[in-house]
């Protein structure tokens, strides 16, 4: 729901920006696919020490990914409920 109220906000300020507001969501599941192609040896590219991929070895690939997969997935979802409450009012 908090996507979705963003992404209200930013389009009632910012009239016909449809694109820049999808290059955000897809700016979103980029950085959380990025995570999944970490380092190894547990680091997040910048010689820090990432808990998270250490604490995922042994997951499957892509955990980050289908993360931000299913939280689009949310979003669209509650985008429909929105648009019902828009039509029936």
């Amino acid at each position: 729901v908090d996507l979705y109220v963003l992404e209200r906000a930013f389009l009632s300020t910012h009239p016909e920006s449809e694109l820049l507001v999808e290059e955000v969501w897809k700016g979103y599941r980029s950085y959380f696919e990025s995570l999944d192609c970490q380092n190894d040896d547990g680091t997040n590219g910048e010689g820090n020490k990432n808990d998270a991929v250490v604490s995922n070895r042994g997951a499957s690939e892509g955990t980050y990914g289908h993360v931000a997969k299913s939280v689009l997935n949310r979003l669209e979802q509650v985008r429909m409920r929105g648009r019902k409450r828009e039509c029936f009012g």
